[in-house]
């Protein structure tokens, strides 16, 4: 089996992401209203994106500590990512709640999006928080 190999440009592509699908989250947070379905489709589709760029990012620096990252066990990787300073080291709650998400999507698809809105709106400053520490980790690999 080939080992994955670290790849900086595609974590710093990652992080650029993320930044533009937070900022797309923040309009349609600032500007919602359940009535408009543009507003919920965006915010549906920017949280989504959201919650793929997560995992990626797990994915692209756990093999940094010769982990594997596996969607089907992203709450695992939350675990391993947070203990590995990956992630910071938020609160319980935020990540309990983040991990949820993966498995309310299937059983559960019209509370995802309602609960990923509150959840959005509850943890915006800790959301924040995740993004600029995964970009310092981002940045203690690029080069000058």
């Amino acid at each position: 089996m080939k080992r994955t190999q670290f790849n900086v440009e595609g974590l710093a592509t990652v992080t650029e992401d993320l930044c533009k699908v937070i900022e797309r989250i923040d309009v349609v947070m600032d500007n919602y209203n359940e009535e408009n379905i543009l507003n919920v489709r965006v915010f549906n589709d920017s949280f989504d994106k959201f919650m793929d760029l997560i995992g990626k990012y797990m994915g692209k620096c756990l093999v940094t500590i010769s982990e594997p990252y596996n969607d089907g066990l992203f709450s695992v990787s939350v675990d391993k990512s947070v203990d590995a300073g990956i992630l910071p080291d938020i609160d319980n709650e935020f990540y309990r709640e983040l991990k949820l998400f993966n498995k309310i999507k299937s059983a559960k698809p019209d509370d995802y999006y309602y609960t990923a809105y509150k959840f959005y709106g509850k943890n915006n400053e800790k959301i924040k928080k995740l993004y600029n520490h995964m970009v310092k980790y981002t940045n203690n690999f690029i080069k000058y």
